[in-house]
């Protein structure tokens, strides 16, 4: 515990795992308070697959394969006044990898993404709604879902990469967000304004943008090669 409460506070000094007490925590969904109440790290990973199969069965089913066979445990975490669930998943190698899921009775979006909210997905909504306030490596807040607080919008950034492009742009940038982050430059993105339901844009600070992705199976796949690590 004192190796992993070290690791955890090399990125949140103020991280605290909570052990017990969980239903006197107004802050937190119910399902979470069954996932937590559990005495078993086993018992706790089979009701949260079960609370990501209701949300999420469908468009993150990679995920959530993975996570049935390599997921060891989940705590409550808070730091900032904030509370998440924290992950600790197995990696390809065996080292075990802190994934954080935000909360979503907490989520802070910023006017731009709340201006557009609702014309995104369905089923996009739905996970941040039911879910998570984004899924993400603990230690960088990327190779996952951002928070609707970090979601990029990408009106507010100068790309230089639209000044090299031959053909014009197929996306509004004030409209666009990036969902996902690689940690390496690279987003999935969702035009607002896109009339097709979870069709996405791989957009990369040094190459072309790619069009016409499934947002889902692109995050699914990203997801997991982040867990093989």
């Amino acid at each position: 515990m004192a190796d992993k409460m070290d690791y955890l506070r090399k990125y949140h000094k103020d991280v605290q795992i909570i052990e017990n007490g969980f239903d006197n925590i107004a802050d937190i969904p119910d399902s979470w308070k069954r996932v937590l109440n559990l005495q078993r790290a086993e018992d706790k990973v089979i009701v949260a697959m079960q609370m990501w199969n209701r949300v999420v069965f469908k468009e993150l089913s990679n995920t959530i394969q993975y996570m049935k066979k390599n997921l060891k445990n989940i705590e409550l975490i808070t730091y900032r006044g904030r509370y998440s669930l924290l992950y600790s998943i197995a990696s390809g190698n065996g080292q075990i990898l802190y994934y954080e899921g935000g909360n979503p009775l907490q989520c802070q979006p910023s006017s731009d993404l709340e201006r557009y909210w609702t014309s995104f997905p369905d089923t996009v909504q739905k996970f941040y709604q039911d879910l998570h306030d984004g899924f993400n490596y603990y230690a960088s807040g990327s190779m996952g879902l951002y928070s609707k607080s970090d979601i990029l919008h990408l009106g507010d950034e100068d790309w230089e990469i639209v000044d090299k492009m031959e053909e014009s742009l197929k996306i509004q940038l004030e409209s666009a967000f990036g969902f996902f982050g690689s940690g390496a430059g690279a987003y999935v993105v969702i035009d607002a304004l896109n009339d097709k339901d979870d069709d996405a844009v791989l957009w990369s600070v040094s190459k072309l943008p790619r069009y016409n992705i499934d947002f889902w199976d692109i995050v699914d796949e990203w997801i997991v090669i982040g867990f093989q690590g």
